[in-house]
């Protein structure tokens, strides 16, 4: 399978040979063109999966931009919502 991490996870394969960000051990994407294809992608196989009744663990919801790295990462938490002042 993949190494263990700092924090005893194991990193799959889906990690190898990119980007990920230092503080949060995400993949980092360049920008939010790219993220958004990654998000695209994981919805379309959470919806075949869906299909054909198979089991999955996609749960991405949204992109976002990272203050730490710069990048752009992908996430399950849905969007803060915001309050009028």
């Amino acid at each position: 399978m993949g190494e263990r991490s700092k924090g005893g996870k194991a990193r799959g394969d889906r990690r190898a040979g990119r980007a990920v960000c230092a503080l949060t051990g995400k993949i980092r994407y360049r920008d939010g063109h790219d993220a958004a294809l990654a998000l695209k992608k994981a919805r379309r196989l959470r919806a075949r999966a869906e299909q054909d009744g198979a089991e999955h663990r996609i749960r991405v919801r949204r992109k976002y931009a990272c203050e730490s790295c710069g990048g752009w990462h992908l996430t399950s938490q849905p969007a803060p919502e915001w309050t009028a002042a």
